[in-house]
C-alpha cells in the first residue's frame, strides 16, 4: 500500500512540475501573421535559417 501512495505522490509532483513549466511560457510564442508570411517565403526561397526564426 505504501508503494502505491509513493507512486501517486511522485506522479502528482511530476505533474505539478509539468504544469509549472507550461504556465511559465516555456514554449515560444507564435509569430505574427506578417512574420509568418515573411519566414515562409524565405523558406520557400531556400533560406535554411528562416526555419528557426522566432
Amino acid at each position: 500500500m505504501s508503494g502505491l501512495i509513493s507512486m501517486i505522490a511522485l506522479f502528482i509532483k511530476e505533474l505539478s512540475l509539468l504544469v509549472s513549466y507550461v504556465k511559465n511560457n516555456a514554449f515560444p510564442q507564435p509569430l505574427s501573421e506578417k512574420d509568418e508570411g515573411k519566414y515562409l517565403k524565405l523558406m520557400a526561397e531556400g533560406d535554411g535559417h528562416a526555419k528557426y526564426a522566432y
